[in-house]
């Protein structure tokens, strides 16, 4: 069950990203920071870099939690794992950043954005959290076999998919 601080949190962010992405939208339009929405059939305009708004608010929401937390409650546990998501949230909003500005004809390749992930949970492997052990029944123990192998896959999975090569 969450905490009420938990739970305010959670208003927090969305209450911030609620307030600030249609302003967010009428700045992009008038900045010209659009894109075409390739997946819809007119491929109408969008706004860019709306992720900064939700990643904001998210961010807002942490500093809360851990404000509250130290100075009101004065206790400051788990705020390592904390500030370690934060930086891993931030290492995301870079690459998802430059990716938007790069646009998505000359973007990043889909190689690299998986390539990338692997500087996204640095944060959290440098404290070491969580287990380091994945256990499937009846097979091999995946905490040594499946990360080489996911990391390996990535370089030869193209952005349409698997080769036929393979």
């Amino acid at each position: 069950m969450p905490t009420p601080l938990t739970v305010s949190a959670i208003f927090v962010s969305f209450f911030i990203t609620f307030l600030i992405l249609p302003y967010w939208i009428k700045k992009a339009k008038n900045a010209k920071l659009v894109g075409q929405d390739v997946h819809k059939p007119d491929k109408p305009s969008i706004p860019e870099l709306g992720g900064l708004c939700v990643v904001g608010g998210f961010l807002v929401s942490l500093l809360f939690f851990v404000a509250t937390k130290t100075f009101i409650y004065h206790k400051q546990e788990n705020v390592m794992y904390i500030f370690a998501t934060i930086s891993a949230i931030l290492i995301a909003l870079i690459i998802g950043f430059v990716d938007d500005i790069l646009g998505w004809k000359i973007g990043l390749r889909a190689r690299y954005k998986v390539a990338l992930t692997f500087f996204i949970a640095l944060p959290i492997a440098v404290i070491n959290a969580g287990h380091s052990t994945m256990n499937f029944p009846f097979l091999l123990r995946a905490s040594t076999v499946f990360p080489n192998i996911s990391f390996l896959a990535s370089f030869f999975i193209s952005e349409k998919g698997i080769p036929e090569s393979m």
